[in-house]
């Protein structure tokens, strides 16, 4: 017996999946819904990878749990400066992920931008250590990163945040 004939973007996705499709297929089935759930997905990913150590800390032995609280603080904390900055660029984040999720015009910018000044803010935040289960998660949060920031410069999506002309 064959199954019912899917229809709409359930269907293009499933279509996707079958074949084993292309990068173009994938931007094919693009909508504002898939887009946010990929930007929920960046952040929530790396934020479930932030508190699995928390909540399983019997996933780092012993002893790389005793070394990584003998580490010092980094220089970013321990200042009133840094502090201010890493907040600063945190709201900045933020900011720009709601911006996102809204389609507002300057969101990609900022989002790209912010994207960069993190690989540079990255040495000051001092070494760090996961667990196979935060490490898995942060890793696919950075990956529905970048997909967010690639769909967000492509069609279809990419019409979703130009300039709407304001009614009179």
């Amino acid at each position: 017996t064959n199954p019912e004939p899917r229809t709409g973007a359930r269907a293009r996705c499933w279509v996707w999946l079958r074949t084993s499709g292309s990068w173009t297929t994938l931007i094919g089935i693009m909508n504002p819904t898939l887009f946010r759930l990929i930007v929920l997905a960046a952040i929530a990913l790396p934020l479930f990878g932030a508190v699995a150590d928390f909540l399983f800390p019997t996933l780092l032995s012993p002893g790389l749990s005793q070394a990584v609280e003998a580490e010092p603080v980094p220089k970013a904390f321990g200042s009133t400066t840094g502090l201010l900055l890493l907040g600063t660029w945190t709201l900045a984040c933020v900011g720009g992920v709601v911006g996102l999720f809204m389609f507002r015009p300057w969101a990609r910018t900022l989002t790209l931008w912010l994207t960069v000044v993190s690989l540079a803010i990255y040495p000051l935040l001092g070494s760090t250590v996961h667990s196979w289960l935060s490490s898995a998660l942060v890793e696919s949060g950075a990956m529905a990163w970048g997909a967010m920031l690639a769909f967000a410069y492509s069609e279809p999506i990419k019409s979703y945040f130009q300039r709407k002309p304001r009614e009179a």
